[in-house]
């Protein structure tokens, strides 16, 4: 993993680019030189006001952020054409901020093809962060509760720095399922503990739970919703 021997790039900037056609071996992480994965570009941006800017294409990675700065960005090219894709072996994108990262920002992505026990396609915990521009669809999640197929959004206790107030805008959370067992819950959308999501202009549509809220289930916190269809789930 090039990730873990950050000394091997010689970008100084704060800007780092993956491309399909780059390469995590011998890629610095420049525009000229890319990396391929987007989990690369991750593990070099380890300072404030980094930016992982990912080219159009399609990654079949799963990817993990632990966010440790402020004003990190992850930004895909479109999100129709900047596709992450579960390969089903886990979530898509699982997001850990362990630092306040208040200001982190993720768009321009369809996540998809996501399998996992909670959380198939984006798993955000205790972060408040600004998500927009996505397309979460076609991910599953199993476990026998509330499993959140499209998105798992937890918080944390007041002593570790929750409550957490993520945002979320343009979203479409589509086709994703809770089938673990006849309890399966949440297939769209989960939330619970200590956060209270905005969401904005999204569309939560065609999401199947085996047991209950095929769209959305709320376990704690408030949620606000502005402008958002939410239809045949």
């Amino acid at each position: 993993d090039m990730g873990a021997f950050p000394y091997l790039t010689d970008n100084d900037g704060s800007d780092w680019y993956v491309e399909t056609s780059g390469s995590d071996v011998s890629g610095s992480g420049t525009s000229d030189n890319p990396f391929a994965s987007v989990q690369a570009g991750l593990n070099f941006a380890i300072n404030d006001s980094n930016s992982v800017y990912v080219a159009a294409g399609t990654y079949y990675e799963n990817v993990e952020w632990v966010i440790e700065n402020q004003g990190m960005q992850l930004i895909g090219e479109d999100q129709a054409t900047t596709i992450i894709d579960g390969g089903g072996t886990g979530s898509v994108l699982s997001i850990d901020a362990i630092f306040p990262a208040d200001e982190t920002h993720v768009s321009g992505f369809t996540l998809t093809n996501g399998y996992a026990e909670y959380g198939g396609g984006l798993k955000l915990y205790r972060s408040s962060a600004n998500v927009s521009d996505m397309i979460i669809t076609g991910n599953t999640a199993y476990a026998p509760s509330e499993a959140g197929a499209g998105m798992y959004i937890t918080g944390t206790y007041n002593s570790e720095g929750g409550p957490d107030y993520p945002t979320f805008d343009n979203i479409i959370v589509s086709n994703n399922l809770a089938t673990g067992n006849a309890y399966s819950s949440a297939g769209g959308i989960y939330t619970y503990y200590n956060i209270s999501p905005t969401f904005s202009n999204c569309i939560i549509e065609n999401n199947y739970a085996a047991n209950k809220g095929g769209g959305i289930v709320a376990g704690s916190g408030s949620v606000i919703y502005n402008n958002c269809i939410i239809r045949n789930n």
